[in-house]
Formats: structure tokens, sequence, C-alpha cells
């Protein structure tokens, strides 16, 4: 029917869908290897290629907040993963993380921080680091699986991310924080057996 379908999603899956009538959307891609080229789209339909980059498997980038940079994590040829920055008005990406596995970036209201899920040695946490290479990743939480950080507070006063439970799923995690480090453990959100995947901070933080 179709070729070239982007597989850059979660695992096993490809980026269509189909309509009941028939009509088939997808991305454009190179199913055989992941491969995807970052580009801005504007109402219209327009496409634009960012400029000064590779092909790669983009897939868990975040656009920050002043819309300057891509923050995303990049699989290593020999396994892992890292945290890029790509500049989308110079074209440059910079590495972040130097590590086994890094993934999910999210970024802090003012563009200059992320936060991510890392996990190395046989340990798991939550990391913050600063995108100019000012300074190395912090342990902001230590946790039990391998988590997902999923969105900051506004104010940076409260992280929501997301660990899978002993034999009991997916659930979403609240933990406090000051000056980017964990005031305390991380606690569920809901107390439920559904799966939770996602949250979000509304802009305001009330929600």
């Amino acid at each position: 029917v179709i070729e070239t379908i982007s597989t850059s999603g979660p695992t096993g899956t490809a980026d269509y869908a189909v309509s009941a009538d028939g009509l088939l959307t997808y991305f454009i891609g190179t199913a055989t290897t992941g491969q995807t080229t970052l580009a801005w789209i504007d109402r219209q339909g327009r496409t634009t290629v960012l400029p000064g980059q590779s092909t790669g498997a983009w897939g868990t980038g975040r656009l920050s907040p002043d819309g300057r940079y891509v923050a995303n994590g990049i699989s290593h040829p020999e396994g892992g993963r890292d945290i890029w920055i790509f500049d989308v008005e110079r074209g440059t990406p910079t590495p972040v993380t130097f590590g086994e596995y890094n993934d999910f970036p999210v970024w802090t209201r003012d563009s200059k921080r992320i936060y991510f899920g890392a996990t190395g040695d046989g340990k798991n946490g939550i990391y913050r680091a600063p995108i100019d290479g000012s300074g190395k990743a912090e342990l902001v939480l230590a946790t039990k699986a391998q988590p997902t950080a999923e969105s900051v507070a506004p104010n940076e006063t409260a992280l929501l991310y997301t660990e899978a439970g002993e034999g009991q799923g997916v659930h979403i995690m609240v933990v406090d924080l000051v000056n980017g480090t964990a005031k305390g453990e991380g606690r569920r959100l809901h107390d439920t057996k559904a799966l939770e995947v996602n949250p979000q901070f509304s802009p305001d933080g009330k929600w």
C-alpha cells in the first residue's frame, strides 16, 4: 500500500492511522533503520528541515519553552542512550550526558536546565543538568525502577515522573523539589491499578 513509513515511535509500532472511510495518514521515515530528520512545519503544511543536522533516531525530543533548543535522547551505536541539545538556530548539537542510559528530557520554564531519567552502574534515578555545559548532571531522586521524567512545575517546586511498580504496571509519581533536589521521596499521584502515563503540569502549575 505504501512504503517508507516512520517507526520512530515506541518499539514495535509504526507512525500511521487509518480512518473509518479508508483515508490513510502517515509520517515519512526510513522504516528499516528508524532514522529521521528534525524539521519545522507551519500551519499551511510547509516543511523546513532544521539546519546543520544529520539523520538520527530522533523521537523523544522536547522543544525548549523559548523555542531555541531541542533536547533529545540519541542511541549509541554500541548501545545505551545520551541526551544531546540541538540549537535550532545555529544547527549545532551538544552532548549533555555521557553515561549508559539517559533519556526523555523535560525542560525547566527558563530553558536553562533539563530533568531526565537515567540508569548507570545498576542504579536508577532522575537527574538535572544545565544545557550549556557549565556543570555535571546532578542526582535529583534515586528510584527503584527506571523512571521517565514527564513534567516540571513552572516554579520548579515539583516534578512529575512515571515509574513501574512491583508487578502493578506504571504509575504517575510526584516529588517536591527544593533548589533542584528532591524533598522527601516520590509518591503516587493516584492510588489506582490503572496504567498511568504522560502526565503534564498545566502552564499555571495548578493542575
